[in-house]
């Protein structure tokens, strides 16, 4: 998996992550969020993060951020702030 994220949003503005993963195998990979503010979905097929947080969610509080990507068979995961 492919991981540089951007760790910053702002409020009422779309944050989004393109997640990059390659199965050798050449196997359909599907993305999910272990862990997510509200609001925040990733696209189980591209790994696209879309977010737009609320005015309510601004805060200096670090929000957790999980990944997961899986073949079937093989998984991964991993995690960054925003």
């Amino acid at each position: 998996m492919d991981f540089n994220p951007p760790v910053d949003a702002t409020a009422t503005i779309l944050y989004t992550y393109d997640v990059e993963a390659v199965d050798p195998d050449n196997d359909p990979l599907i993305f999910s969020l272990i862990a997510a503010p509200f609001g925040m979905s990733i696209n189980a097929s591209s790994g696209l993060i879309s977010w737009v947080p609320e005015e309510i969610q601004a805060t200096s509080t670090p929000y957790d951020i999980g990944v997961a990507v899986t073949d079937g068979i093989f998984s991964t995961s991993t995690g960054y702030q925003i």
